[in-house]
């Protein structure tokens, strides 16, 4: 009889046997997005993906089944689905009796506050930008998902890292610093764009307790290229006329504007849309998006300088495999950047409601 492992809470379950699985699924106690493994598969899927064997049809309990839709809540901590009469509410969450004080400690933490301190100093800290919310929360989503994040965003980078440095380097052979700019700026806007609909939409289904796993996200940053790009190029449209007419200044455009492409993979707007959605996420939010925004560059900038440092000195160094390398351990604080505006969004949503 196979034994059967399932996720709960980011943390490993069981082991049961196929039985048992369907009757916790059947009782409404794992969602059908719930990720399982047993001895034998590649990787964790979700429940509703594999066969139990000959077992009883797995569905919701009667009370849930003949329930309007809108009657049901998904409990935020275990993805539980039941009556919304029979749970706690907090905000736009939902919270089955029995995992409240977990849902509390959760949100103690994310908010770093004490345990002594109530509801109301959490909501002071949640849907803020504050400088040490927003970077703690943002941190422990990149380390809790550094692997798949890594993953999807160095499938596209490496080869476009070495590729872009072999052509800087033994085709183009020049120092043109403008010409290697617009290079770079060419795989960011054509290829580069896929790693971040890929990471984008990772966060979007941990935060929101959905089951996606490397390939899906894969997908979905393939699948809304033509938005992400379109969104790219408007922005950038919007950034060199406003530059040169002086309407509005072109650093406040950049700012107001930069959350567009997580827009594109959050909300699934056009991308012309996703432009005036930032616009309007980021009112009166200037100066923090801001700090935030040069913080990344500095980082950014600071890393790459300091890598590049022993290639002035030792001429040996300076070739397209080493520049690579050092792409690649750059992209590392890129990909904290995602991770960081994604998190910045979120925020800015939660002010919104």
């Amino acid at each position: 009889m196979k034994e059967w492992y399932f996720a709960d809470n980011g943390e490993r379950r069981g082991p049961v046997s196929g039985q048992q699985l369907a009757q916790l699924r059947a009782a409404g106690t794992l969602a059908g997005d719930t990720l399982v493994w047993t001895e034998g598969m590649d990787d964790w899927v979700p429940m509703t993906d594999v066969d139990l064997g000959n077992l009883p049809p797995i569905g919701l309990p009667s009370a849930l089944e003949s329930a309007p839709e809108h009657e049901i809540g998904t409990c935020a901590v275990s993805g539980r689905r039941m009556l919304k009469k029979d749970m706690l509410s907090y905000g736009e969450s939902w919270i089955a009796p029995d995992r409240k004080d977990e849902f509390l400690q959760r949100l103690r933490e994310n908010a770093g506050i004490g345990e002594d301190d109530g509801l109301t100093d959490i909501n002071d800290a949640i849907g803020s930008l504050q400088f040490g919310y927003i970077m703690k929360r943002s941190f422990r989503l990149f380390t809790r998902n550094f692997s798949l994040l890594a993953a999807l965003y160095f499938t596209i980078w490496i080869p476009c890292n070495f590729l872009m440095e072999f052509i800087d380097y033994e085709i183009l052979v020049t120092d043109d610093l403008a010409r290697s700019f617009r290079l770079q700026r060419f795989f960011d806007g054509f290829i580069g764009i896929i790693a971040f609909g890929a990471v984008t939409h990772l966060l979007l289904c941990r935060t929101n307790g959905k089951a996606t796993g490397y390939g899906n996200s894969l997908g979905e940053g393939f699948s809304h290229w033509g938005k992400l790009w379109v969104a790219n190029f408007l922005t950038g449209i919007c950034i060199v006329v406003s530059f040169i007419a002086l309407i509005v200044p072109g650093l406040i455009v950049i700012v107001r504007l930069a959350l567009a492409p997580t827009v594109v993979m959050t909300e699934g707007c056009s991308g012309t849309d996703a432009i005036s959605r930032s616009w309007e996420l980021t009112k009166g939010k200037y100066w923090p998006l801001a700090g935030y925004s040069l913080l990344l560059v500095l980082l950014i900038v600071g890393v790459a300088v300091g890598l590049g440092i022993p290639m002035a000195f030792v001429p040996e160094l300076g070739n397209w495999f080493v520049a690579g390398m050092i792409d690649c351990i750059v992209g590392i604080v890129e990909l904290y950047s995602f991770v960081l505006f994604y998190t910045l969004y979120d925020e800015l949503i939660c002010i919104e409601d």
